[in-house]
Parts: structure tokens; C-alpha cells; sequence
């Protein structure tokens, strides 16, 4: 992407900050990549490990759980800090990578798309991101575990100062489904992937995860217009500065 170099084994500026970017159940690396380059070109350090529960197929998940999200997570910022990026540590995830983000240590801000966990660190500042649209994980479900002191956000607005517990919540015919929110070329993969498979799903009405929904919409572009942005200036605002 413009303004975007993947060079392996680079180091940054001492102090960068960093943000973890966590994908869901069956996602990999690639699936938050439009959120992980709007991040670097804001001069942070965008980390994005494969989980588990990946398609991917990076590597062998130790089954004694010494693979576990949470030690990844900490695997992973301590291969930034090497790196330089010692800076503030940020998160966001989507679907079970949104509970993964707000779960991060010593994170000053979390974006959580499409998912949220009851265990989320205290006080920790974060922008939640929902859709009456989402069948796996709907706006319902999120709005049950949000503590009670958070700020609706319309939707395409970008405030001048983010309240520290916030959501931007999708409503109407429109609204994204659960993998919208997902890079472009990642749905299109899954759709080819999946193709043979979704009119059976829909007709059966068999849920998998809304890549039935997605082939009714084809609506990333539309929703990473108005989700990136968001979400890049909350985390400017309570961790790149």
C-alpha cells in the first residue's frame, strides 16, 4: 500500500509505538491490513500475529498451550520492543480479536471490532465498533458487555477529542455484516474459497461466520471508509499522540 514498506528484520526510532492487531476465529494476519497500514503511516509500529485458530497455517499450535493468544500477544510485543518500538502499546481486534485487544497489557487504547469480552482491563480506554447487520456477533450481544458508561459515536464522525468508552454502532438495511469489516482482498479469497458452499449455507440457513451475507453486500471498501479512520484517529488520540 502507498507509504506502506514490509522490510523483515528492520528496527525503528527508540520510543515508536506499537499496536497489536488480533483477527478473530478461523482469520489470519492479513485479515485487518487496511487498520495495520493506516496505523504505520501514522508512525506506528502495526503488529499483527497469526493465532490458533488461523487459516493460515503458519506454524503448529503447541497443544499444551504454550501458543495461547495471550502469550502471542506478549511474544509479539516483546519482538517489537527489540525492534524499537518501546514506545505506547495500543490494540485492536476484530471478533474474538476484539476481546484479544482489550485484553493486551499495559495497552493505553483498544478498538474492538465486531466482538467484546466481559474480562476487558479496567479502565483502559476503547472504541468499540458494532452492526445490527453482524449475524455472528450482533450489536445486541457487544452492547451487553459494555460497562455503562459509554458514548455513542454516529457513525462517519470523527470527534475532536474521543470519549475514553465509546461505540460507533452500524444500524439500518446497509449495516455490515460480521466480515465487512475485513480487508477487501481477504473477503474476495473466502469467496472464492467458500463459493460452491454459500448458496447451500443460505438456503439452509447455516450460519459461517456471514461469508454468506458478505456475497450479498461485497461492502469492505464502503465500511473500511468509515471504520479505518475512526479507528486510526482514536489510537492516535491514547497511543500514537
Amino acid at each position: 500500500a502507498p507509504g506502506v514498506r514490509e522490510a523483515p528484520g528492520a528496527t525503528v526510532k527508540d520510543g515508536t509505538p506499537v499496536v497489536v492487531v488480533a483477527h478473530g476465529f478461523l482469520g489470519t494476519r492479513f485479515d485487518l491490513s487496511k487498520f495495520g497500514e493506516a496505523l504505520a503511516r501514522e508512525g506506528a509500529v502495526a503488529i499483527a500475529p497469526d493465532f490458533d485458530e488461523t487459516l493460515a497455517g503458519s506454524y503448529t499450535p503447541d497443544k499444551d498451550g504454550g501458543s495461547s493468544r495471550d502469550k502471542i500477544v506478549v511474544a509479539a510485543l516483546e519482538h517489537a520492543k527489540r525492534r524499537g518500538a518501546t514506545g505506547a502499546i495500543g490494540a485492536l481486534g476484530h471478533s474474538a480479536g476484539a476481546a484479544t485487544a482489550l485484553k493486551v497489557p499495559q495497552a493505553k487504547g483498544a478498538v474492538a471490532i465486531a466482538g467484546f469480552g466481559r474480562d476487558a482491563v479496567p479502565d483502559v480506554p476503547f472504541l468499540a465498533i458494532a452492526s445490527e447487520g453482524d449475524g455472528a456477533v450482533p450489536l445486541k450481544f457487544v452492547r451487553e458487555r459494555f460497562p455503562g458508561d459509554v458514548k455513542s459515536i454516529a457513525v462517519g464522525v470523527t470527534p475532536t477529542t474521543w470519549p475514553q468508552r465509546g461505540v460507533i454502532a452500524f444500524a439500518g438495511a446497509d449495516a455490515p455484516c460480521h466480515v465487512s469489516f475485513l480487508a477487501p482482498d481477504v473477503n474476495v479469497e473466502m469467496q472464492n474459497f467458500l463459493g460452491p458452499l454459500l448458496p447451500v449455507a443460505r438456503f439452509l440457513k447455516i450460519p459461517v461466520l456471514d461469508f454468506d451475507k458478505y456475497g450479498l453486500l461485497f461492502d469492505a471498501e464502503r465500511t473500511a471508509e468509515r471504520c479505518v479512520p475512526a479507528a486510526t484517529s482514536f489510537l492516535r488520540q491514547y497511543v500514537i499522540k
